[in-house]
């Protein structure tokens, strides 16, 4: 008997969509996200260069407590969690659908029933992890996990494809024709501004208007005894990290406590929100032709309908 094929990909910016032969497909929301906010601690990459003049801010809240009270200007050109779980059944039917006219109806693809909750979370790490201002969450859920995933948001799904016995011809055939019914390798690329074009909008870590927030963020923090210069490095920290599966340290949970509570009494995340959508608005001003191109890939993908019930 053939063993099972099954997909293989994971998502930081974007997901990695690949099918090889008996190879489980685990497709990470959350590893890769953590070590690529990771990576930007204290220096700036080359989109996250401000401008030499920086944008006018507008309101500055004061009353952010919980990620889902953050927005952002550039968020319409995202996908809702909706509309991904949409584009990827249609993906998914497209290539079930092309088995079965190439011959081969036993063998289907498959994603597993994490797939639901772990494209919700990917959405909500939009404000949760976000590459700016690090970790944010309702506090009461922090004093639970730490900078660790709860039990709800598992943070990723696996999936299988067709047998050996299914030639590749075949599979890349499917994968292609699912590619074309839900208008992207992955309807995730839809949830990351930096498949955008150029890049999407500069990440403003040098901004004096953020700069100065993060100093009083890092001296909050110095005075509960934790030193970090920017809050990339407080979720960065390897040593929350070590393996997968390992649970939330009591020094974690701390640690991660007294980041967003630090965020909020020093409203780092009100700052970081007004500076980013200025930053935004300004990226939308400079490519409106490039973004009304990349609008219509979008809308191919928001409205991607399942073609096999």
């Amino acid at each position: 008997m053939s063993t099972s094929s099954t997909r293989r990909g994971v998502w930081g910016a974007k997901f990695d969509h690949s099918f090889t032969s008996n190879t489980r497909l685990t497709i990470a929301v959350g590893a890769a996200v953590i070590y690529s906010v990771a990576a930007c601690s204290g220096v700036a990459s080359p989109t996250a260069s401000s401008p030499r003049t920086e944008p006018t801010l507008g309101p500055i809240s004061t009353t952010i407590r919980l990620p889902a009270q953050i927005s952002r200007p550039i968020d319409a050109y995202m996908l809702t969690a909706d509309q991904i779980l949409n584009g990827e059944h249609a993906r998914l039917d497209a290539e079930n659908q092309c088995l079965r006219d190439h011959g081969h109806p036993e063998q289907p693809f498959t994603f597993d029933k994490d797939m639901a909750p772990s494209i919700a979370g990917g959405v909500l790490d939009r404000t949760m992890r976000a590459q700016l201002y690090g970790y944010f969450a309702d506090v009461s859920d922090v004093q639970k996990y730490g900078y660790h995933r709860p039990p709800w948001n598992p943070g990723g799904w696996g999936g299988t494809g067709p047998s050996d016995s299914v030639p590749k011809a075949i599979v890349d055939d499917c994968v292609a024709a699912g590619t074309a019914a839900a208008g992207s390798e992955n309807a995730m690329v839809f949830n990351d501004t930096h498949g955008m074009p150029d890049g999407g909008p500069t990440l403003p870590v040098g901004d004096s208007r953020y700069v100065g927030a993060v100093q009083k963020w890092a001296a909050c923090m110095k005075d509960q005894g934790y030193r970090y210069l920017d809050p990339l490095a407080a979720i960065g920290d390897r040593s929350w990290y070590k393996g997968a599966e390992q649970a939330s340290s009591a020094v974690e949970i701390a640690t991660a406590t007294a980041d967003v509570q630090c965020k909020i009494s020093t409203n780092l995340i009100g700052v970081a929100a007004a500076v980013q959508s200025a930053y935004d608005r300004q990226y939308i001003d400079s490519h409106s032709t490039q973004l009304t191109a990349y609008s219509q890939r979008l809308q191919k993908a928001a409205t991607a309908i399942a073609i096999q019930k």
